[in-house]
């Protein structure tokens, strides 16, 4: 699989050449949640500008809304850059993600089993049941509310 080449212009715009059209950042985090695989290419330099531009969009990320990363994390992570450690730092980091999605992907999966399979099976059943035989309603729904 080939990946889809952005360019950056020197007035600092984006152009997708997959799409052919101009793009921001946001549309660069969009491809990410789309699971697009991309490079990001200065088209003066020829350079590979790639993680500088997703940290830009970490950035934008992190400036809206609720932050992921707090001050506190942000500057452990800063005293890394040129200590012994910074390698082994970044695989961590890399290995910890690995797996916190690989967990997540197992309980969502998970859920949707016990939805599918558990109690709320149960009660479609019965609604549907219930509505085959022409009641429609769930049983008790038609009574006169008191006040």
């Amino acid at each position: 699989m080939s990946s889809r080449t952005i360019r950056k212009y020197p007035n600092r715009r984006l152009y997708d050449t997959g799409s052919g059209e101009f793009i921001n950042t946001e549309d660069i985090r969009q491809l990410v949640l789309d699971g697009v695989d991309f490079v990001v290419i200065d088209n003066k330099s020829k350079q590979d500008i790639t993680r500088a531009t997703l940290l830009q969009v970490l950035v934008e990320a992190e400036d809206s809304g609720e932050p992921l990363l707090s001050t506190r994390v942000l500057r452990q992570m800063i005293r890394f850059y040129g200590h012994m450690m910074q390698s082994t730092f970044g695989r961590y980091l890399e290995r910890s993600l690995d797996q916190f999605l690989a967990q997540q992907d197992m309980l969502q999966k998970q859920f949707e089993s016990l939805m599918d399979n558990g109690p709320m099976r149960a009660m479609q059943e019965l609604l549907k049941s219930g509505q085959e035989r022409g009641q429609g309603k769930p049983p008790g729904s038609d009574k006169p509310k008191r006040r």
